[in-house]
């Protein structure tokens, strides 16, 4: 059986089917629709997640998407290394004072 009004309601309202993923908000465009992705998605229906949201990256990292498939990079400040920066490069210096 084929309900015709469902298929108008369909149709008349690009928004009802709730295109929009991870609790975008669907906005009627032109006769279509358009999704306004909330912090760290992205993409037509906001199917695509952030890696660098919130950044991984520690000691003031910069992260960086690469791939396109959910891989990212961390670009480490002077004195720290890892995948993450979760290394520090720097030597402490201990000074003992001895007292005659």
């Amino acid at each position: 059986m084929f309900n015709i009004q469902s298929l108008v309601i369909i149709s008349g309202d690009p928004c009802a089917s709730q295109p929009c993923m991870n609790q975008g908000t669907c906005m009627r465009d032109n006769g279509g629709f358009r999704c306004v992705c909330p912090s760290g998605y992205s993409g037509s229906r906001c199917e695509i997640r952030d890696v660098c949201q919130p950044n991984p990256c520690m000691n003031g990292g910069t992260c960086r998407s690469v791939n396109g498939n959910g891989g990212y990079q961390c670009i480490c400040p002077s004195g720290y290394s890892g995948q993450r920066c979760e290394n520090s490069m720097h030597t402490e210096c201990f000074y003992a004072f001895i007292n005659r």
